[in-house]
């Protein structure tokens, strides 16, 4: 999630020049993503108990890499909506990941969410130190857009591990229906 953020400050003055933006109009696009949390953490509580946690996340990740090609490929029109869409899926990430590391790591919650820190602080600080260089090699538009793959590649992760849990939380479901009605308490065989 990370990468979509840093990589953008240190490209603001190749934006501005290349897509005639002053620096009033750099300001609002380098926080905008930050306006985006502000609005959208609030509701994220509300669509995972509608869809549930799982494929809220999976949303947030596909529109992520979505808005990362959005960003980076139509223009000034694309780069503010763009920008808009990855804040706000970042937004969702920020705060539902975070719950889905507690509940998988009871155990383990320090250790857990310590090496998810670690990640998406270590692949912050990558992303904004490869971001000058990568972009005199392709460009600001291809370095922002670079991003789109490691997201596409965690969207497709999520994808499987989503099916994976869904499976795994079906089976025991129908395994516990099946034992309560094959065998309900007053029943000569339970007894």
């Amino acid at each position: 999630m990370r990468p979509a953020l840093t990589s953008v400050g240190p490209l603001l003055p190749r934006i501005g020049a290349s897509e005639h933006l002053n620096a009033t109009m750099q300001g609002p696009l380098g926080s905008l993503p930050i306006l985006a949390f502000a609005v959208v953490s609030p509701m994220v509580h509300r669509a995972a108990e509608r869809l549930g946690i799982e494929r809220t996340v999976l949303a947030a990740m596909a529109f992520l890499t979505i808005g990362i090609v959005i960003r980076s490929t139509l223009g000034t029109i694309g780069l503010w909506t763009g920008t808009l869409i990855v804040g706000c899926s970042i937004a969702v990430g920020n705060a539902l990941v975070p719950a889905i590391v507690k509940r998988d790591h009871p155990g383990r919650t320090s250790l857990a969410t310590g090496i998810y820190s670690a990640c998406m602080t270590g692949m912050a600080a990558f992303a904004s130190a490869v971001t000058l260089p990568l972009s005199d090699a392709i460009g600001w538009r291809g370095t922002l857009g670079i991003w789109a793959v490691p997201a596409g590649a965690v969207t497709l992760l999520w994808l499987w591990r989503s099916r994976v849990n869904a499976r795994r939380t079906a089976a025991r479901c129908c395994s516990s229906r099946i034992r309560w009605r094959t065998f309900p308490r007053d029943s000569p065989i339970s007894r």
